[in-house]
């Protein structure tokens, strides 16, 4: 009798299954489907052995490959596994400019990437050197990707800047046009092609980051606002409009704020190669980071400091090359304006790449901030 109740209990509770999931797997291609409701069989087999339930469930999940478009999270049981499952299809909204930060990969059961979807990632540490269109100053290298030659541009950021700055009140503002930029989940050298590297959990995107850069800053004695909005989410269009909006606010509330950093993540890739910028430093992978200063166009661009935002990058530079040699990738000087006419201290950080591991890109946050608090506290 006990084994008839069972089942029955087993046949009933496939049948539950196939109502409520089946309904939602019906616009899902054939074979999803199909592997969907193999998955179902095999729910029900499994609620007529009790005693064997998760083992079978467990060892079934590691033999097979189940469909290459769904990744199933490890559950405790089966009560809740319709809202558990995640169905990643690809389409052409996953390649556009304006990326939905809906799935945390690393939230779900790391099953091997199907190979269709693997493609390379390789580790390269792009110090650089000096040579033509790379000027310097001090331990600083500037990538010149202006119309102004070499040796203006090294004019401008030898030229004296200053900072008048109180330890008694905020004096830097972290905060993230792109917020949600994520990096890959754990080292490997292989990545899963339908990863869009986004994420609105503040442990895992950028704001992680900068909270690791503040907390070092911190540390020599200098007061920081670390500002936490996605302003990227819902939308990215028009990001850069929403933090210009934030960065005033703050200026206008603590007017004692000189100093603007706009941290984010880059995106280096070689057709489908992920290059993932990096060096070591005590004995461990540290994600490398690239300043970037916006140049003014004969003023079109409306950033009239942008010789002080330069003069303070190669300083910073300098400093954290000096401390941690080959942390710092080349200066990037260019035509773009990421709000910087803001202060006239304003630099964009670029700490990694969507190839870098998070733990890699925290390890250069706190690195980076340890060298910035260094040279904010000699200018106290």
């Amino acid at each position: 009798m006990r084994r008839h109740r069972f089942r029955n209990a087993g046949i009933l509770l496939c049948i539950l299954f196939f109502t409520i999931i089946g309904v939602r797997l019906l616009p899902l291609t054939r074979p999803v489907l199909y592997s969907s409701l193999r998955t179902l069989a095999l729910i029900s087999v499994c609620s007529s052995h009790p005693d064997s339930t998760f083992l079978l469930w467990k060892e079934k999940i590691l033999s097979d490959s189940l469909s290459d478009n769904m990744i199933i999270p490890i559950v405790d049981d089966f009560s809740d596994l319709s809202a558990s499952l995640v169905i990643h299809d690809t389409t052409e909204e996953d390649l556009a400019p304006e990326p939905s930060p809906v799935i945390d990969e690393a939230d779900t059961l790391l099953i091997p990437i199907p190979t269709k979807y693997q493609a390379p990632i390789i580790e390269e540490t792009m110090s650089g050197q000096a040579k033509p269109g790379f000027p310097t100053y001090g331990s600083a290298l500037i990538k010149n990707s202006t119309n102004l030659s070499d040796e203006e541009l090294s004019a401008i950021a030898s030229e004296e800047h200053k900072l008048s700055l109180d330890s008694s009140a905020p004096q830097v503002l972290i905060y993230h046009t792109h917020a949600t930029e994520s990096f890959e989940p754990y080292d490997s050298d292989v990545y899963d092609t339908r990863s869009t590297w986004r994420s609105t959990d503040s442990d895992k995107n950028m704001i992680a980051v900068g909270a690791a850069i503040a907390e070092a800053i911190e540390a020599h004695g200098i007061q920081v606002i670390h500002d936490h909005t996605l302003h990227d989410y819902p939308s990215y269009n028009g990001s850069y409009e929403r933090s210009a909006v934030t960065v005033e606010q703050y200026l206008e509330q603590y007017p004692s704020i000189c100093i603007a950093f706009d941290v984010h993540r880059d995106a280096i890739q070689r057709e489908d190669t992920l290059v993932k910028p990096v060096t070591t430093i005590n004995g461990e992978k540290v994600a490398q980071l690239m300043l970037v200063a916006g140049c003014d166009d004969s003023g079109s661009l409306g950033i009239p400091t942008w010789q002080d935002n330069l003069r303070f990058g190669v300083r910073l530079q300098d400093q954290i090359e000096q401390l941690y040699p080959g942390l710092c990738r080349p200066l990037y000087c260019t035509y773009r304006k990421y709000n910087q006419h803001l202060t006239n201290a304003s630099l964009l950080l670029e700490v990694g790449s969507h190839g870098n591991t998070l733990e890699e890109a925290i390890r250069c946050g706190t690195l980076v901030g340890d060298a910035i608090g260094t040279y904010l506290a000699a200018q106290l």
